[in-house]
């Protein structure tokens, strides 16, 4: 039985194996347009949409980063943008998945020992310390992760992940929190400093990776950037997000969370009805449940994107449906990003915020 850990990295390696096609179709669409000038250039821009939505979340942020100077680039300055592209993609495609570097902090030497060899056997390369001293000296921009108790004998890992937040260069680092008094109020607090998830002690190893590599995979992971204002403060232009999910339970999840960030909320629970609201009212991004009754997410996808004014709104499919074949279906339709069930709500709202950064 494939494990969640093995099943993650499937997905990546899905996603790199299938940059061969739309490698293939870059260097074509380049020579077109290296022929006459003009030709070639919508299929690149087109290429370049799709990449700039995929490339981090899958932890390839320089795909993203050359996918975005495409976007920008001038008639004349495509050329060459497209041609960086090309060997960022070639890059990664015939590359593996690359390792990151994880620090964990905790003071109990036994936990601190199964953290690491957990980590240490998916092939990351894990930094110990027993402190909140040891972890300040030990921290740096190349780590990739933190995982971190709550209690440790010289501070509060609370007091130390607002410090980090504080700090320009590790505002978006993931940081997974973990502590064997995980109380509700604690869980909660944790959150709302800026963790990406909480971990109960004594801890399942598979459960644990998944935190983990869930919080590398976000677009949080990808670099450093400003925290994100507080959902309490007002932001200059709340966003219209389409929901179309027919779950009540994970359809309630989402849009609160979504309406704790400020954005105003449309919700539809099939596909039909989606599409109606797609049509009617001003959207900013669009958040799709695959297997819905009627008309399935993939369909609503479709004939979203055959509307003038959904070309270049960005799709987040929402699903538990992870094979390759649905990968790859969703992205030929046009979908930015593919986040799977069950989700972490920070991942989302991670997911939500870089997706319309990047609109």
């Amino acid at each position: 039985m494939t494990t969640p850990v093995a099943h993650m990295r499937e997905l990546r390696a899905t996603y790199r194996h299938g940059l061969g096609s739309v490698l293939e179709a870059l260097r074509i669409a380049a020579a077109s347009l290296a022929a006459d000038g003009t030709n070639g250039a919508d299929s690149i821009r087109r290429l370049a949409h799709q990449l700039n939505g995929s490339g981090a979340s899958y932890g390839f942020p320089e795909i993203t980063d050359r996918a975005s100077s495409v976007l920008a680039a001038s008639g004349d300055e495509l050329a060459h943008g497209v041609e960086e592209l090309i060997a960022v993609v070639a890059d990664v495609a015939a590359g593996g998945e690359p390792a990151a570097t994880i620090l964990v902090v905790d003071d109990d030497p036994t936990v601190r020992h199964l953290l690491e060899a957990t980590l240490a056997a998916r092939g990351h390369e894990v930094r110990c310390a027993g402190s909140v001293e040891a972890a300040t000296q030990l921290l740096e921009p190349g780590v990739s992760a933190i995982v971190l108790d709550l209690f440790l004998s010289d501070g509060d890992g609370r007091r130390f992940l607002l410090d980090l937040r504080s700090q320009p260069a590790f505002a978006r680092l993931p940081v997974i929190m973990i502590s064997a008094r995980g109380t509700d109020l604690a869980r909660a607090e944790c959150r709302a400093l800026g963790a990406d998830a909480f971990i109960d002690k004594p801890f399942d190893p598979a459960e644990f990776a998944v935190a983990v590599e869930g919080a590398l995979a976000s677009p949080g992971a990808a670099g450093p950037a400003p925290q994100p204002a507080p959902a309490t403060a007002a932001s200059a232009e709340p966003a219209s997000i389409l929901v179309a999910e027919d779950d009540e339970l994970t359809a309630a999840l989402v849009v609160d969370r979504l309406d704790r960030e400020g954005h105003r909320v449309v919700h539809r629970r099939d596909g039909a009805a989606a599409l109606e609201a797609a049509r009617n009212e001003p959207v900013s991004l669009a958040i799709l449940d695959v297997k819905m009754p009627g008309m399935d997410g993939f369909e609503v996808l479709g004939r979203l994107r055959e509307l003038e004014s959904f070309q270049s709104v960005p799709v987040l499919m929402l699903t538990s449906m992870g094979g390759e074949h649905d990968v790859v279906r969703g992205f030929s339709l046009g979908a930015d990003d593919y986040i799977l069930k069950p989700f972490s709500p920070g991942e989302l709202t991670a997911r939500v915020r870089r997706l319309l950064e990047r609109s």
